[in-house]
Order: structure tokens, then sequence, then C-alpha cells
């Protein structure tokens, strides 16, 4: 992102990007209302007919469970294939392990009276992998990337511990992760910054480098998601990471995709507010700013405000755009030339991700899919710690 572009400029140019979108299928709507014509029905996904048989085979062990009497496992095994919005992608996470559907806490004393229920929930979820990871084989070898990120994400989420998964897709789990964080006091001055030996932290986890003025505990959680945010780029964005050469075979032999250079990236974080203004005076526009990626010095630069949504929201933006710019070929100066809405829309893409975790309930839940945000939901077991204070950036 070039750094001279402030953020109430790409605030205006994601309005009137949104303004046209909203104009456009307003219009269409209105058009097919005063037609009496229905919306168009989302054409099927490839997956659907795996995905049904799935379902299918959950539901009836489920209805198994109600003629038992074991209303608790029936819930849990009915919440892992709740209906999914066929107009939302959906990620994943991966747990280091298997664990059950359900809460633990109500299936436990269940599961204990009926203890082949926990067999066939884990050799059905295992059998739907396993037939996602053909799919995905085919679908590499016909270079339909997009369904292979897909099918591949998922089986590993159904079967965390297939190993060839693990080993394709270069992912040990977001706790893996944490593991190799490390947070010290640096001793050597950055300069750029002016900052002082010993007056800041400096924080590494696998792919990230962090330079803080803030406490050790908030940098290793803002390492933390950025790992996890990372994860979730790789996973929408395969066709753009990887090196086409030898995906299929790799895939067939449970290698790990070839993939092209990614740097260490790079970034910085503010304590607060005035340290990010008193540090950054000189970059044009900076009052008017809540957070930028500056290509040229390959950083992201952010400060601490957990009340302020669009400071969360410009973490996840000006990250994506790092992301693509520090993996594969670089470009010096992306989009000053051209095509800078397509940098943006996909930026603001990601700002709509958010997460999605089905929870066992016999009460009627409210239709969670509707969040009034376009784009990505996550759809996890696994739990996304919030930074300090009570917004969750993630």
């Amino acid at each position: 992102m070039n750094p001279l572009i402030s953020k109430p400029q790409r605030f205006a140019s994601r309005f009137l990007g949104l303004a046209l979108l909203v104009g456009i299928l307003s219009l269409y709507s209105t058009l097919s209302l005063s037609q009496g014509q229905e919306a168009p029905t989302p054409p099927p996904h490839p997956l659907d007919d795996l995905t049904a048989k799935f379902t299918a085979e959950m539901n009836a062990l489920a209805e198994e469970c109600t003629a038992k009497g074991l209303d608790q496992l029936s819930l849990a095994t009915k919440s892992w294939v709740e209906p999914r919005d066929p107009s939302r992608r959906y990620l994943f996470l991966p747990p280091v392990k298997y664990t059950d559907p359900g809460d633990p806490q109500r299936i436990e004393s269940q599961v204990a009276t009926w203890p082949e229920w926990r067999t066939q929930v884990r050799e059905l979820r295992q059998r739907h992998a396993a037939a996602l990871y053909e799919f995905a084989q085919t679908a590499a070898t016909n270079e339909q990337w997009n369904l292979v990120g897909s099918a591949l994400w998922e089986a590993l989420w159904q079967d965390p511990e297939h190993a060839a998964l693990r080993r394709i897709l270069d992912y040990q789990g977001i706790e893996a992760e944490t593991k190799r964080i490390q947070v010290k006091i640096a001793r050597r001055p950055d300069t750029t910054l002016g900052w002082q030996g010993g007056a800041y932290r400096e924080g590494n986890s696998s792919q990230f480098r962090l330079l803080t003025t803030a406490d050790e505990a908030t940098a290793r959680e803002l390492l933390r998601q950025f790992q996890i945010w990372r994860t979730l780029w790789r996973q929408t964005c395969l066709p753009y990471w990887m090196n086409n050469e030898g995906v299929a075979a790799a895939i067939k032999s449970g290698r790990p995709i070839p993939s092209g250079v990614e740097a260490k990236h790079t970034v910085v974080l503010f304590a607060n507010r005035q340290e990010f203004l008193q540090a950054l005076r000189r970059v044009p526009g900076i009052e008017q700013s809540v957070g930028y990626y500056d290509s040229e010095s390959e950083r992201c630069y952010f400060y601490l405000d957990s009340q302020d949504p669009n400071v969360l929201a410009t973490q996840k933006h000006e990250l994506v755009h790092q992301l693509f710019q520090e993996t594969g070929k670089r470009i010096r100066k992306p989009g000053e030339n051209s095509n800078f809405w397509l940098l943006e829309a996909a930026a603001m893409y990601f700002e709509s991700l958010t997460r999605l975790q089905p929870q066992p309930s016999s009460e009627p839940s409210p239709d969670r899919h509707e969040t009034g945000q376009i784009g990505f939901f996550v759809d996890t077991q696994h739990e996304m710690r919030p930074l300090p204070g009570p917004q969750n950036p993630w």
C-alpha cells in the first residue's frame, strides 16, 4: 500500500465501490420484483454431493441417538453438519488433535452409556476426509486450484490427525505456531523509528517479526493472530502463492505443495496512537491514518486501540496487502499506475472475515450467517482469543 494514501482516501474509495455495488444490487432486486421473478439460486458446488452424503450419514446417526434417548449425542451429531449458506465460503482452522462434536460436559455421561457413538462419528468424519482428499487430487490434476484448497482444508478439519494432509498444507496447527513465538527486549536501536536499544521488544514467529513498545503478552497474542490470518490467507489464495509445477503430484503423494518465495513479514506495533503519530510524523497524511502498509520499507505500522473498530479492521486490511506484496515475485509500488482498485478490493474482502463456531443448543438459534458483512466466514472448533480489551479483531 502506498504510504502517501491516507486512510480517509481509502475509506472514500471503499465507499464509492460499495455504493456502486449496492446500487447495482438494488436495481437488480427492483427489476426482479417488478417482473415477479425470484432471486437466482446459486449454482451447485462441486462438493455438494460429498457433503450431502456425509450429512445424511451423520443425521442417520443422530436419529439412532434419539431412538436410544441420547438427546445430547443427537444434538452434537447434528451440530457438526449444520446447513451452510451457499452464498458464503467457509474457511477452516483445524486443531492439532481430533475432538468429538458437542460440549464435552454435556455429552460425556451419554458417551459412557453408548461409547460406540464416539467411534462411529470419528469413522464417518475420517471417511469424509478421505473422500475430500481424493476429490482434491482429481481437482489438482485438472488445475481447479480453488476446489483443491477448499477440499484439502476441510478434509484436515474433519480428520485433524491425518499426517499426509498436514504435510501437504505445511500446517501443524496454531498451537504449534504459538509455541514457536519468542519475545525479548531488543538490544539494538531502530533508527528508522527513533527507538533506543532496550526501549522496545522484538517478537518472532514462523513468518512474522514484530517490533513493539507494547507489553510482552500483547506482542505474543498479536503474533499468534497474525499466524492465524496468514493461514486463512493461504487457504483462500492458494493459486497465488503456490508453484504450479508438481502440485498435483505432491498432493497425490502426500508431499508439501510447492510454493514460491515468502519473506518474513515485519510489523511495527506502537503502544498507542501518540507514539504512532510521533514516529511517523514525516509521512504525509499520517494524522488521518489508523495504520498502513509501506511497500517500500516492507513494514506494516499499527497501534493499539481496542475501542476503535477502524483500527482493528485496518490491521486485517493492511496485513493482506503485506502478504500479497511479500509473497512470490514482488512489484515495486503496486497499484500506483493502474489496478489500484483490485488491491483494495482484495483487502476489503478479507476485512469481512467472521468466525462462525457451531455450538449445540436445544434452543433455536438466530441465523448466524446474517452479520451484515460481505465475504468470508471461519467455521472452526478452534478457540480464538482476543487482544486485551472488549473487541476481537479476528
